[in-house]
């Protein structure tokens, strides 16, 4: 599953205030780094919210996920033999919310999060083609939370990284959303069309928005929604508890290994290319961790590996 440019809403670990609008606000994702953390390989995902902030999260990192996945048919997957009881559209895009009771009955998640016939049922979420179902109960009863952002009626400005010249007018115009529509031929809807006041051009857009009065695009089921769970990959340490190490890094590189995870110590620099009193303190020889005196923390050495970018 593709996770670049999937719309997103806080999720079950959420614990940074409303730095994204509050919650049921929506976000897109922008960029997906992976970096190693105490010998395991891991995901931090940037999300650009509409209400303007950008800002990263975990989506599996200690155990952790800040984020639910609102809507997967960004991703790309498709559910190719089977139509939406409730619009008709074939095939169902993203999320197939199929019911447990009675007949074969799916709907697109559109449908399902706009409350379709058979309310009171109990339904399991497919995420891939083929994958089995996830078990999510009734809509009714579920918390149901209402969706704002760039919706229609939203009123926006340019983000403070806009690169399209003056086709808005200046830098102060306000626009206002007129629909959600597609940026190609797909039937996926990315973007949103924006009307500029006195005089301004009307252009499609993706994320080069933000939000001044967020418009509200319907409302979705809490519970019912995935998190977002990028796979962590475990790395050989070759350690065993106790193990006497050496931190071969300057203390320029042990800093600037840091600032994704927000971990940096000064105390830490004092270790750099040296064997201080330090030790393999985790059990877990695929996960080993260091154990510095001095009350110094290390998560281990942290390198970005890849990037991934809309």
């Amino acid at each position: 599953m593709e996770f670049l440019g999937m719309r997103v809403v806080r999720g079950p670990d959420w614990e940074w205030s409303n730095e994204d609008g509050g919650e049921g606000s929506v976000g897109t994702v922008v960029q997906i780094k992976s970096v190693t953390k105490s010998f395991i390989t891991q995901s931090i995902v940037w999300v650009q919210w509409d209400s303007g902030e950008k800002e990263h999260y975990r989506a599996g990192v200690d155990g952790k996920y800040d984020l639910r996945i609102l809507d997967s048919s960004n991703g790309g997957e498709r559910h190719l033999f089977t139509s939406c009881d409730g619009c008709q559209r074939k095939p169902i895009i993203g999320f197939r919310w199929h019911c447990k009771e009675g007949s074969d009955y799916d709907l697109c998640t559109q449908c399902y999060l706009s409350d379709c016939p058979h309310n009171g049922r109990t339904f399991e979420r497919i995420d891939n083609s083929g994958s089995i179902g996830v078990n999510v109960g009734k809509r009714w009863g579920s918390t149901k939370l209402e969706v704002r952002g760039l919706f229609r009626g939203a009123k926006v400005m340019r983000r403070q990284d806009w690169e399209l010249n003056d086709q808005d007018g200046n830098p102060n115009l306000v626009g206002e959303v007129k629909e959600v529509v597609s940026s190609n031929d797909e039937d996926i809807k990315d973007s949103v069309r924006v009307s500029w006041e006195r005089g301004g051009q009307t252009n499609n857009y993706r994320v080069d928005l933000k939000c001044i009065e967020p418009a509200i695009g319907g409302s979705y089921y809490r519970e019912h929604l995935p998190p977002l769970v990028l796979k962590q990959k475990k790395l050989q340490s070759g350690f065993k508890t106790s193990d006497k190490v050496m931190v071969e890094l300057t203390s320029k590189q042990l800093q600037e290994s840091s600032p994704v995870l927000d971990e940096w110590n000064a105390d830490m620099a004092k270790f750099a290319n040296q064997v201080p009193d330090t030790e393999i303190s985790s059990t877990n020889l695929n996960t080993a961790s260091v154990a510095m005196n001095d009350d110094a923390t290390a998560g281990g050495e942290n390198a970005d590996l890849t990037t991934e970018e809309l």
